[in-house]
């Protein structure tokens, strides 16, 4: 039974583990960004929950691996480890698209977001994949969204 703790997906510390979290966090980001109404009854209980939702992704990110460290890992690391930076980065710009276009703050890191993604990338060598994780292109077109029309409230 000794050995059981060590490699085992569920663990707080592996990459599926990881994935999970990241997967999580974007459920909870799509879901609280879908509740925004600018005529909400009870605005700052919603602000308090983006508040500390944005505080706990950010501390997830800070937990991951750098991304300039991806390039070490065997191919199968990196490509879990390139999905949970993607997503990761997804789950940031899902909770500030919403406000991007009127709060600076928010358009940053969505900006922020999309560049590490790209980032993330080239860190983890991509055209080395086989293929790409399918939601991959989810979450850059998440991205491409967001910037399209960040672009053209930058414009006006």
């Amino acid at each position: 039974m000794g050995g059981i703790s060590i490699g085992w997906p569920w663990e707080n510390n592996s990459s599926l583990a990881e994935l999970s979290k990241a997967a999580a966090l974007l459920e909870q980001a799509t879901r609280l960004a879908s509740s925004w109404r600018p005529e909400l009854p009870n605005a700052a209980g919603y602000y308090a929950e983006f508040i500390a939702l944005d505080t706990r992704i950010e501390e997830f990110k800070a937990s991951l691996t750098p991304i300039a460290g991806l390039s070490a890992f065997p191919l199968a690391a990196r490509q879990r480890l390139h999905a949970t930076h993607c997503i990761a980065q997804t789950v940031t710009i899902q909770l500030h698209a919403a406000f991007a276009s009127q709060n600076s703050a928010s358009r940053h890191k969505c900006l922020e977001a999309g560049l590490a993604i790209i980032r993330a990338g080239a860190a983890a060598r991509i055209l080395e994949f086989t293929f790409i994780d399918h939601g991959i292109g989810v979450r850059f077109f998440i991205y491409l969204r967001s910037h399209i029309s960040l672009t053209i409230v930058d414009s006006r």
